[in-house]
């Protein structure tokens, strides 16, 4: 993962959450691209402003047919084209929930052969700080 810019205010980078459990979440999630693009490089892009904390996580592993994108946040779904991949179908749905509980939101953009994009956006304005417990400042 390349970090080619920092914001000159750090304070853009925080966010109320249960940091063990969202790095779980954001981990599931860039393992899954690196598996599934048979440890091909993965892109990480950070984006900040005074709104919004975007990750995306970008790869150009096998994709996902757009049949099984309804299904990605369904316990132990597997693909048909993800069954020669060692999992149990239970990352995506636990880290969507995560985020989800975090107010954050999920996308998933892919197209078979070409890649995937997932894309976590935390719009800080909707977070509500009552809703995590075992709260970190720090994310």
């Amino acid at each position: 993962m390349k970090l080619n810019f920092a914001p000159k205010d750090s304070s853009l980078l925080l966010l109320p959450c249960n940091k063990p459990l969202l790095e779980l979440a954001i981990n599931n999630i860039i393992t899954n691209g690196v598996k599934y693009s048979d440890n091909n490089e993965v892109f990480v892009v950070l984006t900040v402003n005074h709104d919004l904390i975007k990750i995306s996580i970008n790869d150009i592993g096998i994709g996902i047919p757009p049949e099984d994108i309804p299904h990605l946040y369904e316990p132990f779904f597997r693909g048909k084209i993800a069954a020669k991949y060692i999992g149990y179908g239970l990352g995506l749905p636990l880290a969507s929930k995560i985020i989800r509980m975090h107010d954050g939101e999920i996308q998933v953009q892919s197209e078979q052969n070409k890649g995937t994009i997932v894309t976590i956006i935390f719009n800080k304005s909707k977070i509500k700080k009552n809703n995590i417990k075992n709260s970190n400042v720090e994310s």
